[in-house]
């Protein structure tokens, strides 16, 4: 029997904080300042692409943990907050869309691991 391997997919998600009302709140890259969105920029582009299957606002999808660990230090010099989530195609009231119109859910009891909060 040929043995087939299964693709985990690991998500770094990550979000932005700002201030309002003198709440926090935290948002996506299209709600930060310009000044701020082109610092961000720059840094995602030291993050790895070799593994980078699909990506969106608030979201790196790859196919290998240490690139996504890598990517997701990476984005944590910027963000305010930043997670690794194991990842399915699949639709479900949580989840990501990426910039190709893919959505990705939480794969249920899979990896979770807040890199920074």
């Amino acid at each position: 029997m040929k043995q087939v391997a299964v693709r985990r997919l690991l998500a770094v998600v990550y979000a932005f904080e700002r201030f309002e009302g003198g709440e926090r709140r935290l948002v996506s890259q299209e709600e930060i300042p310009a000044s701020q969105l082109f610092m961000f920029e720059q840094q995602l582009e030291a993050v790895p692409k070799r593994t980078l299957v699909a990506y969106g606002s608030g979201l790196l999808i790859y196919d290998d943990y240490q690139d996504a660990r890598y990517a997701a230090t990476t984005v944590a010099r910027l963000a305010s907050y930043v997670a690794i989530r194991e990842v399915a195609t699949g639709t479900g009231a949580e989840g990501w869309t990426t910039e190709d119109g893919a959505r990705y859910v939480p794969v249920p009891d899979g990896l979770s691991e807040v890199v920074k909060e």
